[in-house]
């Protein structure tokens, strides 16, 4: 007769940026699982991740703990993100604790103005590879030519009976001989050269023509923590007028960034950008407001690639504006622009509660 023990285990619970439910006994990089005992009745562990009241999973208290945030521009850094797209990445930042995250539109899609600026560009290197290839084909006929004259000359030296004319013949086609094959194989290495950069070319501009089809298409998009963690967020609105888009990510309760006060801050008030330019992840640029132009938030703190999409923030950290640096900041040398966080707030007012 056999005995059997009941034996009781753990499960975890957890559920995936696309709603989908999974259970496992392994919780290894699973941080937001719930879990369950073998009757599977949900129990709240105390720890990171577990879930809020509203059945959310809560980042907020995970990630603080890992930052452990020395002052509030380092606290701010916590609601910050990296977005990554097809074109490359950006920074963007949660503005509530629903998961809502804005960022600049061309760090997810080309904008309008890009795509023409590129498109002039693969015009003009089309046409300079054309030009280029026309030269070559035309370099390659006279080469054949060259090449007749040669054998036509070896012909002559060969069926010329006089041995003194003979020998003249030799020496001149052994010395155009020589000529041509030195222009012959440099023609050759050039002529592989351009076959090379065209094809390389060809690929890059397939390449870019191939994202820029799929991120009109592209509704999800994969964001990086402060922590490292990633996930996946959708697309949720874009603006229309300013170089804005809105992002979401569900099922969580997020840290996020509070919006400063409608007074406009005055000249010379400290304030930091935050993003990750050329892959330092969570830099902070220190700087003053210079002054206000229409949407926009004039900062000399440096706004690099990278920190586009990123918070502008005041010395209690909260936010006054959306970094921006392609199609604005490269006109203005050591000036930078930040669309105004109430004009985003404005623009996104169907999605965003009042602030």
């Amino acid at each position: 007769m056999v005995n059997i023990n009941p034996v009781q285990g753990q499960i975890y619970k957890y559920q995936d940026e696309n709603g989908v439910w999974h259970y496992t006994d392994t919780p290894v990089n699973l941080p937001e699982a719930d879990i369950a005992d073998g009757n599977s009745r949900n129990r709240d562990t105390g720890a990171a991740g577990s879930k809020t009241p509203g059945n959310d999973f809560d980042l907020n208290d995970r990630l603080i703990r890992s930052i452990q945030p020395a002052n509030l521009i380092e606290k701010a850094c916590a609601g910050t993100v990296v977005v990554h797209s097809g074109f490359g990445k950006g920074t963007g930042f949660f503005i509530n604790d629903a998961g809502y995250i804005l960022t600049n539109k061309h760090v997810i899609r080309a904008t309008d103005k890009q795509e023409a600026s590129t498109e002039k560009k693969f015009d003009s290197y089309d046409e300079q590879f054309s030009i280029v290839e026309e030269r070559l084909d035309n370099e390659e006929k006279d080469l054949s030519h060259a090449r007749d004259r040669v054998d036509a000359l070896q012909k002559r030296a060969e069926n010329e009976s006089d041995a003194q004319l003979r020998s003249f013949y030799d020496a001149d086609y052994e010395r155009l001989r020589g000529k041509y094959e030195t222009w012959e194989r440099d023609f050759r290495s050039r002529k592989q050269l351009f076959l090379e950069q065209k094809r390389s070319y060809e690929q890059e501009k397939s390449d870019y023509l191939y994202k820029q089809s799929l991120a009109g298409l592209n509704k999800s998009f994969k964001i990086e923590l402060a922590d490292g963690q990633t996930h996946y967020v959708s697309l949720v609105a874009t603006s229309d007028t300013l170089d804005l888009a809105l992002l979401k990510l569900a099922h969580f309760r997020t840290p996020f960034i509070q919006p400063a006060s409608k007074r406009r801050l005055p000249q010379g008030e400290h304030v930091y950008a935050i993003g990750n330019p050329i892959n330092l992840r969570h830099s902070v640029a220190k700087g003053i407001i210079s002054g206000y132009q229409g949407s926009y938030v004039k900062t000399d703190a440096k706004i690099y690639p990278g920190n586009s999409g990123g918070p502008l923030v005041t010395q209690s950290g909260e936010v006054v504006g959306i970094n921006t640096f392609k199609q604005i900041t490269h006109k203005f040398e050591g000036l930078g622009f930040a669309i105004s966080i109430h004009e985003a707030l404005r623009e996104f007012s169907a999605y965003l509660p009042a602030t």
